[in-house]
């Protein structure tokens, strides 16, 4: 049976491409047409797409085009199996990386539909069951200033990087309750969810009970003055603090303009 040739528009449009890719593709012995006329014309066999399919697959698995082009021509089968099982790993690792963002957006997305309709500057009492927390120390000579909370999370970050794991929500602060009441408010420890690889030593957990609990919006100022007058409402009521404070960060740094403001919500056990 007589093979019929397609133009290289035809063949463009058989491959869902553009003819200046299959140009491209032949300049550098990737994909050459199968007749090329005395006038220049190029021509391309139809089975030539699997091909094309093939050079698509192996450049989304990040291949250079130099690495497809030895693949193609590759006469050892051990050779072209060596290639692909190594293609094969890197799909699966990124698979992974794209499974951990796909967790750490559904968080997110959690996080905020959770707190959207919560009132600012309200004292409620809430029962929380126990959490597990990962935990980074903050020394005790840290300025208090947003720079050095940035450089304690990017801490954690990169030690779940190394795990191959990305850090999840809640992410937040444990502030002891005698330094709130000195008036340092400095955090104990930075804090995110837990994770397979977290060490015993790095594990904190809240325990379950009634919390009292106020979300707040505004600068660091605005935090010390909410969290303090949040803390005399709970005595004015007659309650005994058991615990803690934790400072569960609202992510609201995404969509602040002024990146001066942001939201948290604190817990206190009671």
């Amino acid at each position: 049976m007589k093979t019929r040739l397609l133009t290289s528009g035809e063949f463009a449009r058989l491959c869902g491409t553009q003819k200046g890719t299959l140009l491209f593709y032949d300049k550098e012995g990737l994909l050459k047409p199968r007749y090329v006329s005395e006038n220049g014309y190029r021509r391309y066999a139809v089975e030539q797409y699997f091909e094309f399919e093939y050079i698509s697959v192996l450049k989304k698995t990040g291949s250079s085009l130099s690495d497809i082009k030895r693949c193609l021509h590759y006469e050892n089968e051990n050779d072209f199996i060596v290639f692909i099982k190594e293609r094969y790993d890197i799909i699966n690792t990124e698979i992974e990386r794209l499974k951990q963002i796909k967790l750490m957006i559904r968080d997110i997305i959690e996080e905020l539909s959770r707190e959207s309709n919560v009132d600012e500057d309200v004292l409620t009492i809430q029962y929380h069951e126990e959490e597990c927390f990962e935990v980074i120390p903050s020394s005790s000579e840290r300025a208090e200033s947003k720079e050095d909370v940035i450089q304690s999370l990017a801490h954690l970050t990169e030690d779940a990087e190394r795990q191959h794991e990305k850090p999840r929500a809640p992410f937040g602060d444990i502030y002891a309750l005698e330094d709130v009441m000195a008036e340092k408010f400095v955090p104990m420890y930075f804090f995110n969810r837990v994770k397979r690889s977290t060490p015993q030593k790095r594990r904190y957990v809240k325990s379950k009970g009634q919390y009292a609990v106020m979300k707040h919006k505004g600068t660091m100022e605005t935090h010390q003055t909410a969290l303090k007058r949040m803390l005399e409402q709970v005595k004015q009521a007659g309650m005994t603090i058991k615990s803690d404070i934790f400072a569960y960060d609202i992510m609201s740094f995404m969509m602040q303009k002024d990146q001066l403001f942001y939201t948290q919500k604190y817990c206190v056990r009671i």
